[in-house]
């Protein structure tokens, strides 16, 4: 008897009882790869699942010293603060780190405090496929204390078209590189079992100039774009098949963005005055970090958060500005005090998640961002709240010093969302 023989009413009892143990969540994610009955039924589960993004953890157990990715789900969503906690685990290979997530994938990496090594991984911990990225130059390093990113121009990887861009550490400064990340082959990929696969690709097109000051990164509308810590947005094209690209800014106003006066009232909180144009680099006692997020209607956003200016960096205020291109040789940034309906933002120190909410999911709110604090001078402690656009206020803001510390201390986080099923 073949796998597609076996009658749907007894996979709806398996499928079932794996989704109500969520430690079993990834088993049902590789069912998805057995068969084309069994992917049709695993699916109709999986679209139930709540729709907010999980945390990345990482936890290191000795002797073996190998570091095991824990993604947990703990967000503040009701009243009376509790939280709803998932914990799923899955084992990379001896010294490996993830320095990144985008779609449901990882960034990963040897240890560079180990050994320094040329060689990275894209990987699917849901459907278990590891990816081999080409060798990447010496001068480029992956750095757990950097914002090192990724993003891809298709859903998947392995998708010929994919064009993946990297942002890399060099020197005290920072780099994007590109390929095309898509194997040979894909004959093996849905076969529901971990399976390598090498990347086509052996070269990396790398820009180094102006990247220093790159936050974030996003694909958007067919081109690559980055912002720095001053709101001014770059296009960048890539020629996969020329080897080259081109780069350009995007003459942007940011003038709405830190020239005007803005208070924002903190439940439980000092309230703090002219926060928004504080420029970065002054001697002030803010900063201004600047994510890039396509909205669920698809506009460009950008969330403006302001945190204080040391070793804590707590978040003090948050807003958010859609880009307006209805000229093409005259883009501006224009503050939204809302966001569309039954939409709402995860928002992480290096990734920022938009998400729809409806009815099923009451714990969390629309027009609401969840975000997450680094609390220390490694970047080590995870502190989370509710920011209420409507209101402009903190609905809740965690009053510890982080979650989930073990023997080492506290752990560095990421958001991660597993990829749209197809």
């Amino acid at each position: 008897m073949a796998w597609d023989d076996l009658l749907h009413e007894l996979l709806s009892i398996i499928f079932q009882k794996l989704i109500t143990n969520k430690q079993n969540v990834p088993d049902l994610y590789q069912c998805l790869g057995v068969c084309t009955s069994w992917r049709h039924l695993a699916k109709e589960f999986l679209t139930t699942l709540a729709p907010a993004p999980w945390l990345l953890l990482e936890q290191k157990i000795r002797p073996q010293s190998i570091t095991f990715s824990t993604i947990t789900c703990k967000i503040p969503i009701n009243a009376d603060r509790s939280a709803r906690k998932t914990t799923l685990s899955f084992s990379l290979f001896d010294h490996a780190k993830a320095y990144a997530s985008y779609d449901g994938w990882l960034l990963v990496g040897y240890d560079d405090k180990v050994f320094h090594s040329s060689t990275a991984f894209l990987y699917n911990p849901l459907s278990a496929i590891i990816l081999q990225l080409p060798p990447f130059a010496e001068h480029l390093r992956l750095d757990e204390h950097s914002t090192i990113k990724f993003v891809m121009s298709e859903g998947c990887p392995t998708d010929p078209r994919c064009v993946l861009c990297v942002k890399f550490k060099v020197g005290d400064g920072l780099a994007l590189a590109f390929c095309k990340p898509a194997p040979s082959s894909d004959d093996n990929i849905l076969k529901g079992k971990r399976c390598l696969l090498s990347s086509a690709s052996a070269y990396w097109a790398v820009l180094e100039k102006d990247s220093s000051e790159i936050e974030d990164m996003i694909f958007y509308c067919g081109k690559f774009y980055t912002i720095d810590r001053y709101a001014a947005l770059s296009v960048h094209n890539y020629d996969a098949n020329a080897n080259g690209f081109t780069s350009e800014t995007v003459i942007v106003d940011w003038f709405n963005v830190f020239n005007y006066n803005q208070t924002r009232r903190v439940s439980g909180r000092s309230s703090y005055q002219n926060v928004a144009n504080r420029r970065v680099g002054s001697r002030s006692n803010y900063r201004n970090c600047n994510s890039l997020v396509k909205s669920k209607r698809g506009d460009l956003l950008m969330i403006k958060r302001v945190f204080s200016n040391n070793f804590s960096r707590v978040t003090e205020s948050c807003s958010i500005y859609k880009l307006n291109m209805s000229n093409i040789d005259y883009y501006y940034w224009s503050e939204v005090n809302n966001l569309e309906d039954k939409e709402a933002l995860f928002l992480g120190w290096h990734d920022c998640i938009s998400v729809s909410i409806s009815d099923g999911y009451p714990g969390f709110k629309q027009n609401h961002i969840y975000f997450f604090d680094n609390y220390s001078p490694a970047g080590k402690v995870i502190r989370y709240g509710v920011y209420d656009l409507k209101t402009r206020t903190f609905l809740y803001y965690s009053d510890d010093n982080g979650m989930d510390r073990d023997a080492e201390g506290y752990k560095c986080c990421r958001l991660f969302a597993p990829s749209a099923l197809s």
